[in-house]
């Protein structure tokens, strides 16, 4: 076996391991949101529920191509900074997806680590694209947040969105925000609508966004965000 191939064959034993570490963290996010949020009148807290097997397959076929995909296109200790982000990602896609809730412990410390991995210049993205792009997903969500309570009285946003958002903006800068709110914003129209018309999700009721933000994010990490140059008059 090459080089080539065995380091292949590596990553994608890493990430078919970190699957039951991400399967665990699942189960046990409905307990952290319980224990921060939960009044007296909620009762105790949920039990966690087993793992069925399609959301064991899900997470394993899942983390396992990221670890791979991202094992193709850069260098070994780059690719492992990656696949961590995306693992991030994943992760915090199935909790929003099944709880409506971005624990802190994930989106903030995909935050810092990414701009741990820029100071270190382990990718592309130097400290001060990372420092910006932190400040500007953050402000932008929030920002968009607060306005439509203002005109609505209702809110839209969850608080863990904007920190997502800058935690997707640390890793790949402030350069790509754009094109990530772009493609999450149109996914989550599309579905959103398609759901309603179908009448799987009932109009108004709360829309996870964290689940269409780190898909987004993932598509413009694979494609490069100058593919949706276009968009912006580039």
């Amino acid at each position: 076996m090459d080089l080539w191939h065995g380091r292949l064959l590596g990553m994608a034993l890493l990430g078919l391991a970190g699957t039951p570490v991400l399967l665990w963290w699942v189960q046990r996010a409905p307990l952290w949101m319980h224990a921060r949020w939960a009044e007296a009148s909620d009762g105790p807290p949920p039990a966690p529920q087993p793992t069925s097997r399609s959301a064991w397959w899900f997470m394993a076929v899942g983390n396992t191509s990221i670890w791979v995909l991202c094992s193709l296109s850069a260098p070994a200790l780059t690719a492992l900074t990656w696949a961590v982000f995306g693992s991030g990602l994943l992760l915090l896609a199935v909790i929003d997806a099944r709880s409506g809730w971005l624990p802190d412990v994930f989106t903030l410390g995909l935050l810092g680590l990414g701009l741990c991995v820029a100071a270190l210049g382990l990718h592309h993205t130097g400290l001060a694209h990372a420092l910006w792009g932190a400040a500007g997903g953050y402000a932008v969500l929030w920002l968009s947040a607060w306005g439509f309570r203002q005109l609505t009285g209702r809110e839209g946003l969850g608080g863990g969105d904007p920190k997502l958002f800058a935690a997707i903006g640390a890793w790949m800068g402030w350069e790509a925000l754009p094109a990530v709110l772009l493609c999450a914003s149109v996914s989550g129209a599309v579905v959103g609508l398609f759901m309603q018309r179908c009448g799987l999700w009932p109009l108004n009721a709360p829309f996870a966004f964290g689940p269409f933000l780190a898909g987004a994010a993932a598509a413009v990490a694979a494609l490069g965000p100058d593919r949706f140059a276009v968009f912006f008059g580039g």
